[in-house]
C-alpha cells in the first residue's frame, strides 16, 4: 500500500468518525470565573442556537448565586468551589446571567452581569 492510498483511507475513516466524536463530547461547557463578584475577564457574550445543549460552569471567590434569567435557573456556587448546571437552549433570545450577592442587612443585594448567552434560531 502506498502513501497516498494509506492517507485517503484514513481520511475517510476520520471523516466517519468525526460526527461520532463530537456526539460524544457533549454539551458545550461555558466556564465562568468570578473575583469579587466581577465575572474574570469581563462581561462577555456567548452565543448558542437552539436546540444546543451547554453546560455553565462556575467558581467564585465567594459564596453566591447565579440565575440564568428567561430560563429561571439558579446555582449556588460555595466559596472557592465550583458548581454547573447542564441547560438546554430551548427559548430564543438575548438573556442575562447575574449574580445574587449578598447584601449588608436592610441593604438591596447587588446583581451585577456576568455574561450574555445569546440563543439565535437554526
Amino acid at each position: 500500500m502506498n502513501l497516498r492510498s494509506w492517507l485517503r483511507k484514513w481520511s475517510v475513516f476520520a471523516l466517519l468518525l468525526a460526527p461520532l466524536a463530537l456526539a460524544a463530547a457533549g454539551p458545550n461547557v461555558i466556564e465562568l470565573g468570578i473575583v469579587r463578584g466581577k465575572p474574570e475577564g469581563g462581561v462577555r457574550t456567548v452565543r448558542l442556537e437552539r436546540g444546543d445543549s451547554f453546560a455553565l460552569a462556575v467558581r467564585s471567590d465567594e459564596a453566591l448565586e447565579v440565575h440564568v434569567h428567561g430560563y429561571d435557573v439558579k446555582l449556588s456556587v460555595a466559596a472557592n468551589a465550583r458548581a454547573s448546571v447542564r441547560l438546554d437552549a430551548k427559548l430564543v433570545g438575548r438573556f442575562p446571567v447575574t449574580a445574587h450577592l449578598h447584601g449588608a442587612a436592610g441593604r438591596k443585594a447587588h446583581e451585577p452581569t456576568l455574561l450574555y448567552l445569546e440563543v439565535h434560531p437554526r
